[in-house]
């Protein structure tokens, strides 16, 4: 880390500023050697800086031309690309941009895609050309082997114009700065469905782990296969009865005819791999057997792995027919086309009846381009004076295809995302019970009174293929309600649906239909869906009489993602969320919403695969800025919550919070009462009764890496544990106060929103205002609160104090939101005074200031503390009973305000 000091006039605030290393993406053009003894010549950089916490973009992209001393390089494939030989003309030479490409890269967290083998030694020998030494990274994000390990060759040889390809993200242009980007779209991708398939792995079938029964049924990884241990068992009949012979054992050599129970077997079993993401070369190949049974196969690319694993089986099979006299002529299992590596998965035919329609149907299923994941045995065969190894599929995977090829493809409604009217049949519904995730919202009418309900007014849905998160289908309608009353002028400040647009609308009985079979029997997907969404599609069927449609599993990203990511966008409400990312303003329009929500995961989960790969750069000891261990609680360790990885199985047990009931005050140094949680319990769960949907520990804070440590963030705290020790006068005093396992509590909960800011109205006894701000508050930390709140308010009258007790939470607005106030304490020294509290700056690129204030300057002090601005807080809670007026006090220790 690196700091830098900023000192202003005389008076002012001084900022002590940490900086975090940004992340560096570039690349490279070379040029294309014409032998093996030429080099490449660097033609083209192109970067982009970004914040490794938010991956918004924190400094203008670098991009530059370089001349090289021949332009006898630039060919014709260049000259395509868009780098011509006029353009490097009147480019710069490397020398006089060394400078600005030392700038871009050194110190920073480099990433691309093959940078390590690749683009930093074309850097690295740029710069020794010239006698300079290099930029050197801060840590390496090389994406070539980082997502060939953890995602696997689900997109074949893993190259970036294959994975562009595999999501759907256009071709690859071959520029620099293009490429970056392309890169970073890639980079989501591939996080975000690792991220879905490690925390819903029954719902998800993702990489290997969805066939269980085949992987323990014997099927390898080519990089599992040890070709030591592979050997040819050969059975052959012959006077002497049946005999078996293997490879390595080749004594009294004998001519003999070859048996169809030939078999390549490794470790003495027989052969079988699979293998993901095999790109489909040429479709459904039909031809005849020796019985006129159609014989069906695909031909697929494959990658180097397997590659060499069925060359060396090809090898020794062809040896061993060889050395026992096979006059057969030996087909090769792997064929070249277009300089790329081929085999031909070869299907069995179980029915007799087979016709020209089930050709077809398969051959529909099976477009070139399109990607398998196979499990396939290793056979030999010698028949009609041909031999040679057959690749039979056991089972094959399709994969979602394109939008514009996909089966399951419907037409947008018309008007989606629009106020404008539209109806849900414009377009071809899908069937229920598809594979893909529907991602959905609803928006309803606000309610104007209590106990008036939701009317729905649109709903809006995409279909998401989970493995390649390619939008395969989308639908949308707005729906009439029964008493256009509904839509409140509130409402239409809220998602701009008026009530002209919806009088035009179906009812929800017309396209209810069209709700049913994008919804049922998939994988729901949304932002407070569990809690709000899933409510209004129950409501909405019931009111005309019919079963709702019921999901495959949930996965609610609003809870999912306050656990995983914390609470580093504040409420995590989706508007916070999008702007945290600099996705723009949220539009409260379902389809626009939906693919929002899309957006905000790829984005949370790459961050977090990126912390993942990157521990021992990317762990800035700040507030909420990474995803790390608990909390020490008392100096006592607490269970340690390992550090998120992009592979990690997820806990298999919810999530649950318990509420105890009050306890009696016990007197200082008394002893405590036994109690038996089991009989306090009240479980609150983030998220719902659904047996798939399972998350794992919520991380939010590090207190202790902030040097805060016993700082308790609310779902630390056991209530069972919380207790108010009283002094033996039995009254509030100083010297009472709150404790968590015996010690005083300490609280810190990220993203409180700023509802007033610094406030004066209140003064001390020596006349000087007592400055606090009041703040919104989540759930867990209210319910937390309440119950102090509670047990101190009944040690108060038990101890015979007549003052008035000030609730601790006051509700504000028309949803009640529970606030608190947070108290800054000034500490005086004579004639000058200062803040009691520490105060620092998040600013959206991550850096944290720390702001040194020179006096107490209640005007300076507000303009930090603005309404609707985050803050993180650390605090403790002390207990006054004073001038008749008795309560809890939060006094801030620190707080940390996010910029805008």
């Amino acid at each position: 880390m690196s700091y830098t000091s900023m000192e202003e006039g005389e008076g002012s605030s001084r900022v002590m500023v940490e900086e975090e290393p940004k992340i560096a993406f570039f690349d490279v053009e070379t040029s294309m050697p014409r032998g093996p003894r030429e080099r490449r010549t660097l033609l083209e950089f192109g970067s982009i800086f970004l914040c490794p916490r938010q991956l918004v973009e924190v400094a203008e992209p670098f991009v530059t031309l370089v001349r090289p001393s021949d332009l006898g390089v630039v060919t014709e494939e260049l000259e395509r690309k868009g780098i011509t030989r006029g353009a490097l003309e009147d480019a710069p030479p490397f020398y006089d941009v060394a400078d600005n490409i030392h700038n871009a890269l050194h110190g920073r967290i480099w990433a691309g895609h093959n940078i390590i083998s690749f683009d930093s030694e074309i850097i690295r020998e740029a710069f020794a050309e010239i006698g300079r030494s290099p930029p050197e990274p801060k840590g390496m994000i090389d994406t070539l082997p980082l997502l060939t390990q953890t995602f696997g060759r689900r997109a074949g040889n893993m190259k970036m114009a294959n994975l562009a390809d595999y999501f759907n993200l256009g071709p690859q242009i071959h520029r620099s700065l293009y490429d970056v980007r392309m890169n970073l779209d890639v980079l989501k991708c591939c996080s975000t469905v690792l991220f879905l398939e490690d925390n819903f792995p029954e719902l998800l079938s993702g990489g290997l782990r969805h066939f269980p029964e085949l992987l323990s049924g014997g099927f390898l990884n080519p990089n599992d296969i040890s070709l030591e241990f592979i050997q040819v068992s050969i059975s052959f009949s012959s006077c002497l009865g049946k005999r078996s012979l293997n490879s390595g054992l080749r004594t009294n050599p004998f001519p003999y005819e070859f048996e169809r129970s030939l078999c390549i077997k490794h470790n003495d079993d027989p052969l079988q791999l699979h293998c993901i993401g095999l790109r489909v070369h040429y479709e459904v190949s039909l031809n005849q057997n020796s019985e006129g049974r159609p014989k069906l196969s695909i031909v697929v690319d494959i990658p180097k792995n397997l590659r060499q694993v069925l060359e060396f089986c090809d090898e020794i099979a062809k040896t061993t027919f060889r050395e026992f006299g096979s006059t057969s002529e030996w087909r090769q299992v792997i064929k070249e086309y277009g300089n790329r590596p081929c085999v031909r998965l070869n299907g069995n035919i179980r029915k007799k009846d087979f016709s020209k329609a089930d050709v077809a149907e398969l051959e529909f299923m099976f477009f070139p381009g399109d990607m398998v994941d196979a499990f396939f045995s290793v056979e030999l065969y010698n028949y009609k004076n041909n031999a040679g190894i057959r690749l039979v599929a056991k089972k094959l995977v399709v994969h979602c295809r394109h939008p514009d090829t996909a089966a399951m493809e419907m037409a947008t409604s018309a008007g989606e995302g629009t106020s404008g009217g539209g109806g849900g049949g414009g377009g071809a519904v899908p069937e229920a019970g598809g594979p893909e995730i529907a991602f959905f919202d609803v928006e309803t009418s606000v309610p104007q009174r209590a106990g008036q309900g939701y009317a729905l007014l649109e709903f809006g849905a995409i279909l998401v293929c989970p493995r390649r998160l390619v939008v395969v289908g989308s639908y949308a309608t707005l729906v009439r309600p029964g008493d256009l009353g509904v839509v409140s002028a509130a409402s239409v400040r809220c998602n701009g649906i008026t009530r002209d647009a919806v009088a035009a609308a179906p009812a929800f009985r017309d396209v209810a239909d069209a709700v049913y079979s994008v919804l049922h029997g998939r994988v729901w997907a949304g932002h407070n869906i569990v809690r709000f969404d899933l409510a209004r599609i129950r409501e909405a069927f019931a009111e005309i009489g019919r079963p709702p449609p019921e999901p495959k599993g949930m996965i609610d990203t609003l809870p999912l993602l306050t656990q995983k990511f914390g609470r580093r966008a504040g409420d995590m409400k989706m508007a916070s969320l999008a702007n945290y990312f600099g996705l723009g303003r949220q539009s409260h329009r379902s389809l626009d919403d939906v693919r929002m929500n899309l957006e905000v995961l790829k984005y949370c989960a790459t961050v977090l695969f990126l912390e993942a790969s990157l521990p021992g750069v990317l762990t800035v000891e700040n507030l909420v800025e990474r995803a790390i261990t608990r909390s020490q609680a008392n100096g006592a360790a607490s269970p340690e919550v390992p550090k998120p990885v992009a592979r990690s199985s997820p806990d298999s047990s919810k999530r649950q919070r318990t509420i105890s009931r009050v306890d009696n005050a016990i007197q200082a140094g008394g002893n405590q009462q036994s109690i038996d949680p089991a009989t306090n319990k009240e479980p609150i769960e983030l998220i719902s009764n659904i047996e798939e949907m399972t998350l794992g520990s919520g991380i939010q804070i590090d207190a202790s890496s902030s040097g805060f440590s016993g700082f308790l963030e609310p779902d630390d705290v056991s209530t069972e544990s919380i207790q108010i020790s009283v002094p033996s006068s039995y009254r509030l005093t100083r010297k009472t106060s709150i404790k968590h396992k015996g010690s005083p509590i300490q609280l810190c909960c990220a993203g409180l929103r700023i509802q007033f800011g610094v406030s004066t109205k209140f003064l001390d006894s020596a006349g000087r205002p007592k400055l606090n701000i009041l703040v919104d508050i989540p759930e867990n930390l209210s319910k937390i609160l309440e119950f102090c709140d509670g047990i101190a308010q009944k040690s108060s009258q038990d101890s015979g104090s007549t003052s008035e007790w000030r609730p601790l939470i006051k509700k504000y607005g028309y949803v009640n939101r529970p606030t608190v106030r947070l108290h800054i304490p000034t500490i005086v020294s004579g004639e000058a005074a200062t803040y009691g509290t520490d105060i620092y700056q998040k600013e959206a690129s991550g850096n944290i200031q720390k702001l040194v204030f020179s006096k107490v300057d209640v005007a300076e002090l507000d303009s930090w503390f603005v309404r609707g601005n985050m803050v993180d807080a650390f605090f403790s809670l002390e207990l006054y009973d004073y001038e008749e007026n008795a309560g809890i006090r939060l006094v801030a220790k620190k707080l940390v305000v996010q910029s805008k």
